[in-house]
């Protein structure tokens, strides 16, 4: 526990542990109660290369942003 609420808080998953996000959620999960409402969580994942751990999902996801850079790229 802390004292107070942080504002803002970094955390840094370790590319050889977390390569998906699916994983990489404990960095959201173990840091909420101390965050104060309104702060700010920035994940620093240098060894990101799945969205989640479903093969499908991960394909999703991607179509999905590709979809979207698409849409306003050519506004």
């Amino acid at each position: 526990m802390v004292e107070e609420p942080l504002k803002k808080v970094i955390v840094y998953l370790d590319p050889s542990e977390f390569k998906s996000t699916w994983l990489g959620n404990k960095s959201i999960y173990r840091t909420r109660m101390a965050i104060a409402d309104g702060g700010e969580l920035i994940v620093l994942a240098p060894g990101l290369k799945e969205f989640g751990e479903d093969k499908q999902i991960d394909a999703l996801i991607r179509a999905l942003d590709m979809w979207e850079h698409q849409k306003y790229s050519n506004v």
